[in-house]
């Protein structure tokens, strides 16, 4: 959020020893991103299997963990130092702000995005299954990643032009484009997702060896789509306390409030944020055997 010089009436040393614990935390959550996703990213590369629509979208993810690690977290962790050992008098630079602005608008408007991309793909494999390489062909995928992208960054971009007084209404536009299209088309597509799963158990009773193999294949499809249903339920979780810091700066007109939300609360709860780019790669690791096989293949040189 940016700074504040129009509240002299407020405490001026609002710095805190914890601030340095969060400039630890914030380095080791951006080491643990950086490298996590890099990773992710050279196993998806140098596996050819992996080469697919459905791991494009994961890749692109993974992208964009990786930007937050490489730079968000830094940017964070130098204001963290900054809140521990010095006096904070709003006097940070206007173009830092503008910049870390920038990132953590782009960042979450791209993760909801390619969130809510992933969860049609999982619907469209679990429903349709055998017109999904039809309907999810690779030109759409990369015009859909690429759409995506270039969305996330023109709009962040509205950061460099706009007036102090008018940033408020940004957020509140950024969280309303964010929460609003790609949650209704997660919700949507993993309540289809699960009643088509059940409907798959019911049918499938034999154990002929097509039945066998639309066994398996219905299985796979759906801990595809919990594993993503768990990411997606991190990705909330872990970002709704900056929804509810940044309703306090919208909405409460208590001066002395909204700057310790600014100052105190939004460093910790934007750490918070970042902290999902930094579990997403133990995520798949965890649930997705492909991935361990392939990390194996990558550092093996197999």
């Amino acid at each position: 959020m940016a700074n504040n010089s129009s509240f002299p009436n407020c405490p001026s040393d609002l710095h805190d020893p914890s601030f340095l614990l969060l400039a630890s935390l914030s380095g080791v959550s951006g080491i643990m991103a950086a490298v996590g996703n890099a990773i992710v990213l050279l196993a998806i590369y140098r596996t050819e299997c992996l080469n697919t629509v459905s791991i494009l979208f994961i890749a692109s993810l993974a992208a964009v963990d990786l930007t937050v690690g490489a730079f968000q977290n830094p940017i964070l962790m130098a204001r963290s130092i900054k809140f521990g050992y010095m006096e904070y008098r709003y006097d940070l630079p206007e173009k830092f702000d503008m910049i870390e602005d920038f990132l953590w608008i782009y960042s979450f408007l791209c993760t909801s995005f390619c969130l809510g991309a992933i969860s049609y793909d999982r619907y469209t494999a679990v429903t349709k299954v055998f017109r999904y390489h039809v309907i999810i062909t690779r030109r759409r995928g990369y015009c859909v990643i690429g759409s995506i992208w270039f969305f996330a960054i023109s709009f962040s971009s509205i950061r460099f032009k706009i007036s102090e007084d008018r940033l408020p209404m940004l957020w509140l536009a950024t969280a309303l484009i964010a929460c609003t299209f790609p949650l209704w088309v997660t919700s949507y597509s993993y309540l289809y997702i699960f009643k088509s799963a059940h409907a798959q158990t019911q049918f499938i009773v034999n154990t002929s060896p097509i039945e066998e193999r639309r066994k398996i294949e219905a299985a796979h499809q759906r801990k595809t789509a919990w594993t993503i249903g768990i990411i997606i339920s991190v990705f909330v979780l872990l970002y709704l306390p900056s929804l509810v810091v940044a309703c306090i700066d919208m909405f409460v007109t208590e001066e002395c409030v909204i700057v310790r939300a600014r100052v105190v609360a939004w460093p910790w709860v934007t750490f918070i944020c970042y902290i999902s780019s930094a579990v997403n790669p133990w995520i798949y690791s965890f649930r997705f055997p492909w991935f361990r096989q392939a990390l194996k293949q990558t550092f093996t040189c197999s």
